[in-house]
């Protein structure tokens, strides 16, 4: 039983981890104005870990925290991806 609720916790915290790396990494790169430390992995594994945290009922919260904070960076990652390709820089 403890195994099983630590299991659920650490992909939780996990999950929350990974979404905080990925504001980090969005930071560093407006900060150099280089997107090019813009990628889906760490997203990818912070929804999958939310997702299987928020199974039990007790880190359920880790786990909604963490698919929120991971699936707000990849929205934005996305908005500015197609809104990037939008601008014409010579008319």
């Amino acid at each position: 039983m403890i195994t099983k609720n630590r299991f659920f916790y650490t992909t939780g915290y996990i999950s929350v981890a990974m979404g905080l790396f990925s504001l980090l990494v969005i930071n560093i790169s407006i900060l150099y104005n280089n997107f090019f430390f813009l990628y889906f992995i760490p997203q990818g594994i912070g929804i999958l870990t939310g997702i299987v945290g928020s199974f039990d009922k007790q880190s359920k919260v880790y786990g909604l925290w963490g698919i929120a904070l991971n699936a707000s960076t990849l929205l934005y990652i996305l908005v500015v991806m197609i809104l990037g390709t939008t601008i014409n820089p010579q008319p």
